[in-house]
Order: C-alpha cells, then structure tokens, then sequence
C-alpha cells in the first residue's frame, strides 16, 4: 500500500512524502503506482523550476520526499502542492485499498 503524507506548518503545505508499492498490480503494470509517480514528478519539477521555490527533493525506488528549503510562502509552490495535494486526495478516494493519505502539521 501507498503512503501519502503531506505535511502543513501554519496552515501552508512545506512539503510531502511518499512511500512504498501501491500493490493495485504488478511492478510495471500498476495504474496506481504510475499515477503517484507521475503527480510526484510533475510538483517537484514544477515546484523547483517552475516556482522557483528551494526545495529538497528526494527521489528513490519506493520513496519520494519533496520539502520546502524556505518559508512556504512561494505562491506558486503553494499552487503546485495544492493541486498534487487535492489529486492525491482523489486519487485516495478512489483507491482506498492501495493509497493511505494523511495530512500532517508539522
């Protein structure tokens, strides 16, 4: 199962983590698992090079963990860990049995 843990300091998103295989199918074959993959790829590259925002991205074969180097306040950032916060959100909804989404305050 996939864990999705954002995290929150002051009510503004400074980052978010995720772990493990969502186990939806085989490694390679899991929609799931390329979902998370992909939204992961898309806020951190937006963050970093879109946003501008500093951050400290972490990227392996079963984790993934992006958090802001500065004060959350980069609109732009906030805008993408939204969006991937909200698609992570649904995507637990949909999926209850292969993704766990938290939201932590930090």
């Amino acid at each position: 199962m996939t864990t999705v843990k954002l995290f929150k300091e002051n009510g503004r998103i400074c980052g978010f983590s995720v772990a493990d295989h969502s186990g939806y199918d085989e490694e390679g074959e899991d929609i799931v698992c390329a979902a998370v993959s992909s939204a992961v790829q898309f806020a951190a590259n937006g963050i970093t090079e879109i946003a501008g925002a500093e951050a400290d991205v972490s990227v392996n074969e079963k984790t993934a963990e992006i958090t802001l180097r500065t004060d959350p306040s980069n609109e732009g950032a906030q805008l993408l860990l939204a969006a991937f916060a909200l698609h992570m959100e649904i995507l637990s909804e949909d999926y209850s049995e292969n993704i766990i989404y938290r939201i932590l305050e930090v």
